[in-house]
């Protein structure tokens, strides 16, 4: 499977609703980390994500897949 196919398959919706839960993880009213790591990991997953779906949008994806709104 190339990048591109494996960019069709993806479930926007199901990315959105996995981001979002992640960004909840690093709200920092909430965090409680012990792994001063953790956070900047997390944020780094987020970003690589987003670093994906702009680039599925640039390889012709409808934006409208690829940004679900809510």
């Amino acid at each position: 499977m190339d990048l591109q196919e494996f960019a069709n398959r993806v479930d926007y919706g199901l990315l959105l609703k996995q981001k979002q839960s992640l960004l909840n993880i690093l709200d920092p009213d909430l965090m409680n980390f012990q792994d001063q790591d953790l956070a900047s990991n997390l944020d780094g997953i987020i970003n690589f994500l987003d670093g994906f779906q702009d680039a599925a949008v640039e390889s012709g994806l409808p934006e409208e897949k690829v940004f679900p709104v809510g």
